[in-house]
């Protein structure tokens, strides 16, 4: 089963940095046809969450809308410089 981890578990934030630091996306490819089909990359980590370990995947869409990527230039940004 695959679902969407709530942004209220600070650990999404977490594996999204995890993802960025790692680098070591999948390609996936493209899920739909024509000119502007977004591709899809990903990446999967285990972790522990309330006790528990799971298996996540982040995915990376190349259609996020200019303010999302704005935040994560600014993250790559910000721990290009540490």
């Amino acid at each position: 089963m695959i679902s969407r981890l709530p942004e209220r578990y600070g650990l999404a934030e977490e594996l999204i940095d995890q993802a960025i630091i790692a680098g070591n996306w999948t390609e996936i490819g493209t899920l739909g046809e024509g000119k502007k089909a977004a591709t899809y990359k990903s990446v999967s980590f285990e972790n522990q969450l309330c006790g528990d370990i799971y298996r996540f995947v982040v995915l990376h869409s190349s259609s996020l809308d200019k303010r999302k990527l704005k935040t994560l230039d600014s993250k790559i940004e910000k721990r290009n410089l540490n």
